[in-house]
């Protein structure tokens, strides 16, 4: 059914809040903070919101959790028109319209956000669509995963995109501006494969590392409601980055806007397979200047694409490379306001450096990325021979099942709960969660 008090919504913003997992207390909280400043006239902010049983909760963060009683605990999904409510800022309950209740479904299934984002775009038109997901995030391992299943699972990045792109197949309504309110997404490799679709959205927006109470969604509701029709996309989604660092200032956490540009980025993959190509006949270690972000899961060894170049020897096929890939990386990330240096030399695109002990055991997750495909930066890595055969890795448009997590990726959320916990009791708490026999990292 069509919501007709809608059609001259400037935005629909559909929120795929994830809290099927360790999350819950500060994904359930932020539909509260969305209350406390509503929308106005300007938008329609669309919620399905996934919430993870207390004991769930409590056993995987050890020591940290409180009840937080929002909204009577329940658990399951349920879908929300976001109603505000400024005159009770001290209710623990929600006052948006249940839309639905969708009761236990797998948020970890691209099935699930594909059917949410062609039912949330018919039913709520606008002239411009913002898509969030909010959860964990792993790199190029994935997205969202869902903890409430008999073994955990995970959205492939590949599962994203096609999610979105088969729904704008369905509804003819492209979306604009893709945010995700998750950690480690802004790699190449995670960009690339997100922007490679017939329909991907324009503007792609993530932080490095998102804080663990999520994104101010007080700050985006603030934005929505003070946007005109007068403002476009790249305005739009370089003051809403600009608004939500200044209001993250103290914890340092930056967003970047990049540009789902297709053409960029397969120049972007082509420049660096062939930069790929010129470091291994120069026997060139990069990997020194990889940043290990989260030293319980390997998936994340990242370095700076343009640290990268910075320490590249300067013979003239490389030099010829390492200008054309500055300048894709100019082009694709957006210029932010306030930003004194020039973009090509700020942090914000990273690429997987990994160790080769790592990359043994993440390789075959890793190689499913379009982005090795016809990729000589896979060569680097694996340590093999230039001559090996290229494997043809098409993009594919029929919708992925979702993936088994490894039980590794857990044990890394658990332990960043607390730091100190012995493999025995960490065990245990697979053991109490009913994991133990869930695929593993091999």
């Amino acid at each position: 059914m069509k919501n007709n008090s809608s059609k001259d919504k400037l935005w629909t913003v559909l929120i795929y809040a994830n809290g099927n997992s360790d999350l819950e207390p500060e994904i359930s909280k932020s539909l509260l903070d969305m209350e406390r400043i509503g929308t106005g006239t300007n938008a329609n902010v669309i919620v399905q919101l996934a919430r993870a049983p207390y004991e769930l909760v409590k056993t995987v963060r050890p020591n940290l959790f409180r009840r937080t009683d929002i909204d009577g605990d329940w658990s399951g999904v349920r879908r929300y028109l976001v109603k505000e409510e400024p005159d009770t800022p001290q209710s623990r309950n929600f006052q948006s319209v249940v839309l639905d209740d969708l009761g236990d479904v797998n948020m970890a299934d691209p099935s699930t956000l594909n059917d949410f984002i062609i039912w949330g775009t018919k039913r709520f038109p606008s002239k411009h669509i913002m898509l969030i997901l909010a959860g964990h995030g792993a790199g190029f391992m994935g997205i969202l995963p869902d903890y409430t299943l008999k073994c955990p699972q995970i959205m492939s990045v590949n599962g994203v995109n096609v999610a979105i792109n088969k729904a704008t197949e369905k509804t003819g309504k492209k979306v604009d501006i893709l945010l995700l309110d998750s950690c480690y997404m802004n790699m190449i490799e995670t960009i690339y494969e997100l922007g490679i679709g017939k329909k991907s959205p324009d503007y792609l927006i993530t932080p490095q590392i998102s804080p663990i109470e999520g994104l101010p969604y007080k700050t985006i509701m603030e934005l929505l409601r003070e946007t005109s029709n007068k403002d476009n996309i790249n305005t739009f989604a370089k003051t809403l980055v600009y608004k939500i660092d200044k209001t993250l200032n103290k914890k340092k956490i930056k967003l970047k806007v990049f540009r789902l540009n297709k053409f960029l980025l397969i120049l972007t993959k082509i420049t660096i397979s062939n930069i790929s190509k010129l470091i291994i006949k120069d026997g060139v270690d990069i990997k020194k200047y990889a940043t290990k972000l989260d030293k319980g899961f390997p998936a994340i060894d990242l370095c700076d694409l343009i640290n990268i170049l910075n320490n590249l020897t300067s013979s003239f096929f490389m030099l010829i490379n390492t200008f054309i890939l500055r300048v894709c990386i100019k082009f694709i990330q957006v210029a932010l306001y306030e930003d004194k240096s020039n973009v090509v030399d700020s942090n914000g695109l990273f690429i997987f450096t990994p160790d080769n002990n790592y990359f043994k055991l993440i390789e075959k997750y890793y190689s499913k990325m379009s982005f090795t495909d016809n990729n000589k930066w896979i060569f680097y890595l694996s340590g093999k021979k230039d001559n090996c055969r290229f494997d043809d890795i098409p993009f594919k448009y029929t919708l992925p099942l979702p993936e088994n997590m490894p039980i590794e990726g857990i044990k890394s959320v658990i332990i960043s709960y607390k730091p100190n916990l012995s493999q025995n009791d960490l065990n245990v708490i697979i053991d109490d969660l009913g994991w133990s026999d869930c695929t593993k990292l091999q």
